[in-house]
């Protein structure tokens, strides 16, 4: 489990260095607004970051266009940067099921776990990293959704996460890396 850990960090780690930002909007957005960011990395590869930030956290998903040849194929990454918390209890190597909850317009909910690890590299360098679960119905509820919370594996809410901007964002992974589409 240990060297799939290392081969997952050290494989966002050269996502992140390699790569050159086009802002996919140029006018500023709300603090309560998803951020995007598209580009393509040095290597060539088409990606999509998009984040929310608060004081408490910042949730970031990104994807890339590799291809089927390497090891994380047609997938969305899921970093939750924050340190342990009362409600969300985490030290280094542990694993959880973290879950997203949408609520939808007119009252229907939908739910997506994520299993999640925890990378403890010290005060500011400590997140939840795991794959985000970008199917077509699950991006299409990101997208429409009312609230999105995050659930602890007990199923206690932690953060509700703002929707604004939230279906660019999922345009923006379609769009660039071409996850999701049907």
């Amino acid at each position: 489990m240990m060297a799939n850990t290392i081969s997952f960090t050290v494989g966002l780690l050269a996502l992140l260095a390699s790569s050159t930002p086009i802002l996919a909007d140029s006018e500023p957005t709300s603090p309560d607004e998803w951020q995007i960011l598209i580009g393509t990395t040095d290597a060539g590869l088409d990606y999509a970051r998009i984040w929310i930030e608060e004081p408490e956290y910042r949730l970031e998903l990104s994807c890339d266009t590799r291809d089927e040849s390497q090891m994380f194929y047609k997938q969305v990454y899921f970093k939750l940067f924050v340190p342990s918390l009362p409600d969300l209890f985490a030290q280094g190597d542990m694993e959880a099921n973290l879950t997203l909850f949408f609520a939808l317009p007119g009252g229907g909910v939908y739910k997506d776990i994520i299993l999640a690890h925890y990378y403890d590299g010290g005060p500011s360098d400590q997140a939840w990293l795991g794959i985000f679960p970008a199917r077509y119905s699950t991006l299409n509820v990101m997208a429409g959704a009312d609230t999105i919370q995050l659930l602890n594996p007990e199923g206690t809410p932690i953060f509700t996460l703002p929707t604004m901007g939230a279906a660019d964002g999922v345009a923006a992974i379609r769009e660039q890396c071409k996850i999701g589409l049907v």
